[in-house]
């Protein structure tokens, strides 16, 4: 982080819920932790067995020399932008104070409240964390990276195949034409078992690249995500692949629904119900074409529906069964979730954090809204769909937001 506006270390929770419309995603440049009423009280020593000597600006190889200040000399803070991982500070001394820069790795702060202490790369990377399951939320905003800011973040692009090589290019191209919509999940304060938590609560994962969304498609695509994240929680893992997979759905009529209709008369008499086939065995369905009891308005030709059909069913079919796969894996939901690892693929062992976000990224494919065609020069829609670009399980990480970690339970230094 290249810095954080003053106040001190703790973010203000009320006032950081990333909703839609507003603010894009959030990468590591951009945070900055929110100033606090108490930042003034909060008291600052060096930690134990360390002696430092002050900087004179916030970077390496500008020490100001002279004596070296330890944990028994009075520090105070004179402002909490963090610089380069860097405080400036006023120590005092016998015979004077001396201001300057000192790197936050090397104080420990505390309040009436809590002890906060640095958050660098190599705790943040190198330790396991939870998430609180209810505190977890879905974002949905307007995107406002570059392409080559997003796949930079992408590294096992090198492994893609080549369909979704072509895929790829083409959310480029609308990406760089057009826009697009961020889809994320926050995941609230992580916290690791030694009652360390994140100050921010900018934590999140991306999960997916769509296209550009009026204000209301965003707020009912999140009401989606939302549901299903409850959905998620309260079900038990083998509940859901059923309850939340999305499948294709088709126009279907009991025998008894079903009313006489020519040949060449395209469409279902009578009444019937949407619904999905996935549940149902492939003679039945077989059956129901046989008997011009099934039909789409996705296919124009009838004699396109059956081949249509088999493949839409076969897919869903497998989907279902990839979830229960991962299903057989999991214990019923505790209300917390693991971070194995915050690197790329998330420590490849996240089985809970991994199912979640695949249901989430399902969800995103299957709404309308989320893609999109290519215009011509006239502005009309032209070109193959382009679907929004799920990230693949490979490139799931969550980036370092902040610099501060603190305590989860009161503790005091007095």
């Amino acid at each position: 982080m290249s810095g954080g506006e003053a106040g001190g270390p703790l973010d203000a929770r009320s006032n950081l819920q990333v909703i839609m419309g507003r603010r894009f995603e959030i990468t590591q440049r951009d945070v900055a932790e929110t100033p606090r009423d108490w930042g003034p009280r909060c008291k600052v020593r060096i930690l134990e067995g360390r002696r430092i000597q002050l900087r004179e600006e916030p970077r390496s190889g500008s020490l100001r020399g002279g004596v070296a200040f330890g944990e028994r000399d009075p520090i105070t803070v004179m402002g909490w932008d963090v610089v380069n991982g860097y405080i400036r500070v006023r120590a005092s001394r016998e015979g004077g104070d001396a201001q300057g820069w000192i790197r936050i790795k090397h104080v420990l702060a505390w309040d009436d409240r809590r002890f906060y202490r640095a958050l660098g790369d190599e705790s943040w990377y190198g330790h396991h964390w939870k998430v609180t399951t209810s505190d977890t939320s879905v974002w949905v905003t307007r995107g406002g990276r570059r392409w080559d800011e997003i796949a930079d973040e992408l590294v096992h692009m090198a492994l893609a195949d080549k369909e979704e090589r072509k895929h790829l290019r083409q959310v480029r191209d609308m990406v760089e034409a057009e826009g697009y919509t961020y889809i994320a999940l926050s995941l609230g304060h992580p916290y690791r078992e030694n009652d360390w938590e994140v100050c921010s609560d900018r934590c999140h994962i991306s999960v997916a690249y769509a296209a550009v969304m009026h204000e209301g498609d965003m707020a009912a695509l999140r009401e989606v995500l939302m549901g299903m994240l409850e959905q998620w929680q309260l079900l038990p893992p083998m509940e859901r692949p059923e309850k939340l997979t999305r499948c294709r759905k088709f126009m279907t009529q009991t025998k008894e629904e079903a009313r006489p209709r020519r040949d060449d008369q395209r469409g279902l008499s009578g009444s019937y119900t949407t619904r999905t086939i996935a549940q149902l065995q492939w003679r039945v369905i077989e059956k129901m074409i046989t008997e011009r009891r099934i039909d789409t308005i996705d296919v124009e030709l009838e004699a396109d529906l059956p081949e249509f059909i088999r493949r839409c069913w076969e897919r869903d079919v497998r989907r279902i069964e990839d979830a229960r796969e991962r299903a057989r894996k999991l214990d019923p939901h505790q209300g917390t979730l693991d971070l194995v690892g915050c690197d790329h693929g998330l420590g490849f062992a996240s089985h809970e954090m991994s199912d979640l976000l695949l249901y989430i990224g399902d969800a995103i494919l299957h709404w309308a809204s989320a893609s999109t065609r290519a215009q011509d020069e006239q502005g009309l829609p032209a070109g193959p769909l382009i679907r929004p670009y799920v990230v693949d399980e490979r490139n799931w990480h969550v980036t370092r937001q902040g610099d501060w970690e603190c305590t989860r339970t009161f503790s005091s230094k007095d």
